[in-house]
């Protein structure tokens, strides 16, 4: 993806192209919008985020900006020989933090992705999904399992890996043939778009081709938007060498190419529903991509060029280039560490709000700086220095080194302080029930994770109120629900009343230890009077499994506890 292209990236870039130190910083916040993409319903991002703003049409952006900087970067091979050195420099820019993500993701998810890909096989070795993935061609083949295997992010580096190979052909005599192969490019997407809905294919997120592997992944669908910022580099190219506006002129094109790019972006449902009545489903997963929206993105990436404005002078400071240059780690690393913090991090530095997303994103700077610092930069020259003579100076300045240590001694000290004052002034609860200690011993367990301190129904008006007492055993995140069955003898499911939980305020996602609290619900006395007892499960979102309950009434094989109704109206837990 083009988050790894920078104008110093080719050989011409020493002498004839000038650096533009504002496009490199735009790359961190595409990359920033696309982790709020894939942490939306944690740490306050809501999870309607997208239905707002299509944060993950950032991946558009970067395919513009690739074509955009390359086209810029390189203007032409002398020779096949100058194309192969494009090439070397292309996988020495990628393929080092790829191999790398790659590998973290299978120590630290080693079991899933032998249960996936594993069945019949000696090993992921011999699963055609890892080779796949490991030269980067897995976007090419439109099946779920190829081209969101491992490291899912890793699809668009893969799309990108056919226009580096395609770039060489792009780019002969680009100049006098752009308005030709940007139309070509264009067709070609919408001759995809046509064979989609001419042969009504699926949407394709259940496995088998469908729209979601050929209309949002694949190269020969998204290279107009790489084309489109070849084209637009040759418009600046031209455009700069006659008009050169005033500061405030080009601050006023800053801002309003900017909002222009956030209002498309804001605009997708409506355009994805209008695509769908002109072009059918297809037509809404072409939109859905940001096809439409990648106009607007070379827009605002030829007005930052032009470096003018105050907006694109700001973006030129050194600590915005420098979250622009981890940006690509960042991209490969954020699900990763998404999943690694969750599971590993949060529950022993656990914060509510606003605190979490700090952590989490102190926790995302200081990997993405590592990675950038130690795998990326010394892999990208190691791979330049195969087969050439000479020794380059060392990656690793005094300066670079002292610099690395502030940004990790500066995050620490933003995850420190805050947990701090968080442990010593937090309740333990926003809701806290006082249960007697004897119910705790002889509580029934839904797996290891939580415990029922109490239960019992009460009149509430002309209703009736179920109160639910419940104790985490472990930290733990609340991606739960709680299934409430009123049964008759036999334990046949008459109604249910099912629920998520909530042990304190509604933005509270994660429980600690020994946390108590109650839930409530609300019955209906034709409920009350049909039934004769209550069957509680919990079950994760994620996979729906039953928890196992450690003792009391079961069913389903020991997945629901049923509580009689005689014994709730007395308030006592069966």
């Amino acid at each position: 993806m083009s988050v790894g292209d920078t104008v110093s990236d080719g050989p011409a870039a020493a002498g004839r192209a000038e650096h533009l130190p504002a496009l490199t910083a735009l790359r961190f916040f595409a990359a920033f919008f696309i982790v709020l993409h894939h942490a939306a319903g944690t740490f306050g991002v809501p999870e309607t985020i997208n239905q707002y703003l299509a944060t993950y049409q950032a991946v558009s952006f970067f395919f513009v900006l690739s074509g955009f900087i390359l086209t810029y970067v390189y203007g032409s091979f002398a020779s096949l020989r100058s194309a192969a050195v494009f090439y070397r420099a292309r996988m020495a820019r990628i393929w080092p933090v790829h191999l790398f993500t790659l590998g973290l993701i299978i120590l630290f998810f080693k079991g899933y992705f032998v249960s996936v890909y594993g069945k019949g096989r000696p090993g992921l070795a011999a699963a055609p999904e890892f080779w796949a993935n490991v030269f980067l061609v897995q976007a090419w083949i439109p099946e779920r399992s190829y081209f969101w295997g491992f490291n899912s992010v890793s699809w668009s580096i893969s799309t990108e890996m056919a226009f580096y190979l395609l770039f060489p052909l792009l780019l002969y005599r680009f100049k006098e043939t752009w308005r030709l192969k940007l139309l070509a490019t264009l067709l070609l997407s919408i001759g995809m778009l046509a064979l989609c809905n001419y042969v009504d294919l699926p949407f394709g997120l259940d496995g088998g081709i469908g729209c979601l592997g050929l209309l949002n992944i694949h190269p020969l669908t998204r290279i107009v938007e790489f084309t489109l910022g070849m084209s637009v580099a040759i418009g600046y190219q031209r455009l700069k060498n006659y008009w050169q506006p005033g500061p405030l002129t080009a601050s006023m094109l800053e801002t309003m190419s900017i909002c222009a790019v956030l209002a498309g972006m804001a605009a997708n449902t409506f355009l994805k529903d209008v695509a769908e009545r002109v072009f059918g489903m297809a037509g809404r997963y072409w939109v859905d991509s940001g096809t439409l929206v990648a106009p607007l993105f070379g827009l605002c990436i030829l007005v930052m060029a032009m470096g003018r404005g105050g907006i694109s002078r700001r973006l030129g400071k050194s600590h915005w280039v420098l979250l622009g240059e981890i940006s690509f780690a960042m991209y490969l690393l954020h699900q990763i560490a998404l999943r690694v913090y969750q599971a590993y991090l949060m529950p022993l530095f656990p914060a509510p709000g606003w605190m979490g997303a700090l952590y989490f994103w102190s926790f995302l700077f200081i990997a993405s700086y590592t990675v950038w610092f130690w795998v990326e930069q010394p892999g990208r020259r190691g791979l330049l220095r195969i087969g050439t003579a000479g020794r380059e100076k060392p990656i690793w300045s005094q300066a670079l080194r002292r610099s690395f240590g502030r940004q990790c001694l500066v995050c620490v000290l933003l995850m420190g302080m805050p947990l701090f004052a968080w442990y010593i002034t937090a309740a333990p609860v926003n809701r806290v029930v006082s249960a007697p200690a004897e119910t705790d011993t002889g509580s029934p367990l839904f797996g290891d994770r939580f415990a029922l301190l109490d239960a019992g129904i009460e009149p509430d008006g002309s209703a009736f109120r179920l109160s639910l007492t419940w104790k985490s055993l472990k930290w733990q995140k609340l991606r739960f629900r709680v299934a409430v069955h009123l049964v008759d003898a036999s334990g046949t499911i008459l109604s249910q009343a099912d629920y998520d939980p909530v042990p304190a305020a509604a933005s509270k996602v994660w429980v600690r230890n020994g946390d108590i609290w109650e839930d409530r619900i609300t019955l209906s006395p034709e409920q009350i009077q049909a039934a004769v007892g209550v069957g509680l499960a919990i079950f994760s979102v994620n996979d729906m499994k039953l928890m196992p309950v450690s003792a009391g009434n079961r069913d389903y094989g020991s997945g629901r506890l049923r509580l009689p109704l005689e014994h709730l109206f007395h308030k006592q837990t069966s």
